[in-house]
């Protein structure tokens, strides 16, 4: 078993283990990926709800806002 969350900080893997996990998912179910890899429902969900087939849909996402309030 491979966990998650310690293993993915570290990496320069991770796009790899968020594909595993997902395929996983996929055939076995999400409570069973989140088992399996060490994580929850929620972020097996959301790598597999970003999941278009592509690699690139699994890279990390920017956190910073897309836009910036204006003050008056």
């Amino acid at each position: 078993m491979i966990k998650y969350y310690p293993t993915v900080p570290k990496s320069s893997n991770k796009i790899q283990l968020r594909l595993e996990m997902v395929k996983y998912a996929m055939k076995f179910g999400i409570s069973a990926a989140a088992r399996e890899f060490g994580t929850t429902n929620v972020t097996v969900r959301k790598w597999r709800k970003r999941f278009d087939g592509t690699l690139a849909s699994l890279a990390d996402h920017s956190k910073a806002p897309k836009r910036i309030p204006q003050n008056s």
